[in-house]
C-alpha cells in the first residue's frame, strides 16, 4: 500500500497518533509497546474482540518519512510484509 501524509505533523504526533488505543463496540486496539529505531516504528498491538472475548497480538512496523512541504507520515506494514525489516528489537 501506499504512504499517508498529515499536513504540518511533526514525527512525535504521528508516533503518537500511532501507538494511541483505539475502540469501537466490536474491538479495542492496544499498542502494548512500542520502540523507534531511526525512521521505523516497531510496535506489539494487542485486538482484543469485545463478542468473543478473545486476544490476538501481532508486530507492526510503520515507516516514517518527512515529505517536503507536508509534514511526517508512514506506511503500515506488518511482520509478513516485504520488504523486510530487521531493526525490530528483541524484547
Amino acid at each position: 500500500m501506499g504512504w499517508l501524509f498529515t499536513y504540518g505533523a511533526s514525527k512525535a504526533d504521528i508516533i503518537r497518533d500511532l501507538t494511541a488505543p483505539e475502540e469501537n463496540e466490536t474491538r479495542r486496539w492496544e499498542t502494548i509497546a512500542h520502540c523507534v529505531r531511526g525512521n521505523v516504528l516497531w510496535a506489539v498491538i494487542e485486538i482484543t474482540y469485545k463478542q468473543e472475548n478473545r486476544r490476538k497480538r501481532f508486530i507492526a512496523c510503520y515507516l516514517l518519512a518527512k515529505q517536503d512541504g507536508c509534514g511526517w507520515g508512514y506506511k503500515d506494514m506488518e511482520e509478513s510484509m516485504h520488504p523486510y525489516y530487521y531493526s525490530c528489537p528483541l524484547k
